[in-house]
């Protein structure tokens, strides 16, 4: 299991445990719900508290973070890490792997390697990504590690999306408006057509 650590700032001194660890560092209810229900789920200075008692500048809190699994078959696949820490994993998904299983894509997702990855780690947490890239779209892939670094990074990625472009371009830069429809209903690939949003 991993813990969360937050000292109490000055502005703090005197909240309760839940409204410091609610409002000041953004922990879910949900998550703070199963921390309570967990022995030693929820410390102040190494002792085990109510999140009704009060906290004092300087008190460290510590969460104990519920054990969760990856329970997809591990995969070595050719995904990139590009960065790591505690909470986030930063990867580079090549085109034409989805990130996660889907009907007739059961093997060979992101998820599939994220498994992988965590068992030569000898880690296991559950699959959270931060954002999703269309199979056949290469690019990076944010995985949270635990509940509180997804809350906590849940919308703050924003995408761009760069195109190959067949022909000559006029212009160094400009905006291409036209409606796109889909090419069928089988098929994900649009067209630009007079029918098209």
């Amino acid at each position: 299991m991993k813990d969360l650590s937050f000292t109490v700032p000055p502005e703090y001194s005197g909240a309760q445990v839940k409204n410091f660890l609610r409002r000041g560092c953004g922990v879910s209810a949900k998550l703070l719900s199963q921390c309570k229900k967990m022995q030693n789920g929820i410390l102040k200075n190494g002792k085990p508290v109510w999140t009704a008692d009060t906290a004092a500048a300087g008190d460290t809190v510590r969460l104990t973070l519920p054990q969760e699994h990856n329970s997809m078959a591990p995969e070595a696949l050719p995904v990139s890490v590009l960065w790591e820490d505690d909470a986030l994993l930063i990867l580079n998904k090549p085109p034409q792997m989805p990130v996660h299983p889907c009907p007739g894509h059961d093997r060979g997702t992101v998820c599939n390697f994220v498994s992988y990855y965590q068992k030569r780690k000898g880690e296991d947490w559950r699959f959270r990504p931060l954002n999703r890239l269309d199979k056949d779209t290469s690019g990076i892939v944010l995985v949270a590690k635990n509940q509180h670094a997804a809350s906590q990074l849940n919308g703050a990625a924003e995408k761009a999306y760069f195109a190959v472009v067949c022909g000559r371009m006029e212009e160094d830069q400009g905006t291409v408006e036209a409606p796109i429809r889909r090419i069928n209903e089988v098929y994900t690939k649009r067209m630009v057509s007079p029918d098209g949003q």
